[in-house]
């Protein structure tokens, strides 16, 4: 072999190191890219693709979400049951003045009531779906003695979901979720007098969110 050659080869088995380097990076990128695109898969159509292998036909979210705001405005409700749609699912927010008596955890029925038609839809999609219900306060210390808003907002998703029951939703499928104060929907940062109040009133609530279809 002549020296040209030797040094050919030499060349050659350097450069191996670099082609492994390139493809160590490409299969990262590659597994970062799905990394991110399954973060950004949402429930709708999830749902879909779910619908399909399972062969079930019921309604979506979006529909779900356009009944739901049909059933509150016939009811003379929809400015205390919010509804938004994310990736997450169908998010239903109650102001807790619409469901409990003022610092507790026991349902008002005189008002709950007036928004039955919408909670009994709720526990209808339980049959099919996963639901959490999740409790909400609002930044204001709870007064009783040895209690907290942990235990206001605890307590309050345990009442939403004995109500749940009531109206037949199955047991099994649903989470109770207590966030207390730490998720407020609207923050209260710099805001005072009748701001800062309206702010309060809108982070007390109890959210329910209607997630997957449940696996048959």
């Amino acid at each position: 072999m002549d020296l040209q050659q030797e040094f050919s080869d030499i060349d050659k088995d350097d450069s191996l190191w670099i082609t492994s380097y390139a493809d160590l990076i490409s299969a990262l990128l590659a597994v970062l890219i799905l990394m991110a695109s399954f973060s950004k898969i949402d429930v709708e159509a999830f749902d879909a693709v779910q619908r399909v292998q399972n062969d079930e036909q019921v309604e979506t979210l979006s529909e779900m979400y356009q009944r739901i705001q049909r059933i509150a405005e016939e009811n003379g409700v929809s400015d205390q049951v919010n509804l938004t749609l994310s990736r997450h699912g169908l998010e239903i927010n109650f102001n807790s003045v619409m469901l409990f008596r003022s610092a507790s955890a026991e349902l008002n029925h005189k008002e709950i009531n007036r928004v039955d038609p919408v909670l009994s839809a709720i526990a209808e999609a339980g049959s099919d779906r996963f639901i959490d219900i999740i409790g909400h306060t609002d930044d204001v210390p709870f007064s009783k003695r040895n209690e907290s808003n942990w235990n206001l907002s605890a307590d309050r998703a345990a009442a939403l979901h004995k109500y749940f029951l009531s109206r037949n939703m199955p047991t099994d499928g649903s989470r109770l979720i207590a966030y207390a104060d730490t998720q407020p929907l609207v923050s209260i940062q710099e805001k005072a007098g009748s701001d800062l109040e309206e702010a309060r009133s809108l982070n007390r609530r109890v959210s329910v969110l209607i997630g997957l279809l449940k696996r048959r």
